[in-house]
């Protein structure tokens, strides 16, 4: 999967990712559907979760993310869709991993958080939704708090929740 060329690459990896995908985001509207008819005339805001899959984000098949069902492909992200969907109910999206510096990641893991957390919050901009953000770990240190001010300031997040 992971290889220069490999199965993701094919037409058929892609129709696949793309099916896998459109599943989820299946049942993510029905969700959204349900809680928007349930909390209908309530002074909340909902939001939701979106998971920071940050490793192998810098490997072209962006496994790791398209393995949870977060596919992004040539011609597809599903960040944008995402972010379409959660615009469409008016929900915060939510993401995770605010607090992660790509200089802190190994370079074996081709992770990269910040360019991740840029992805996700342009993509809410583009579809007009709300971005909201969290911290993914337990931290206690003066630059994971620097780290997520610096992002929420830049994504001009509308929610903050400070995990642990």
């Amino acid at each position: 999967f992971t290889k220069m060329g490999g199965a993701f690459a094919t037409k058929q990896g892609d129709r696949f990712l793309r099916a896998y995908f459109e599943r989820m985001a299946k049942h993510g509207e029905e969700m959204l559907a349900l809680a928007s008819d349930v909390f209908e005339g309530c002074k909340v805001t909902l939001s939701a979760k979106v998971a920071g899959i940050h490793w192998h984000r810098l490997h072209p098949s962006r496994a790791a993310e398209a393995a949870a069902g977060y596919y992004c492909g040539e011609g597809f992200n599903a960040y944008e869709k995402i972010a379409e969907l959660f615009a469409k109910y008016d929900v915060v999206f939510l993401f995770t991993c605010l607090e992660k510096k790509d200089s802190s990641e190994k370079p074996k893991a081709n992770a990269s958080p910040e360019k991740l957390v840029e992805e996700t919050c342009i993509a809410a901009q583009r579809a007009g939704c709300k971005y909201g953000g969290e911290n993914a770990l337990e931290f206690k240190d003066r630059a994971s708090y620097q780290m997520i001010l610096d992002q929420v300031n830049g994504a001009k997040c509308k929610a903050l929740t400070s995990d642990r």
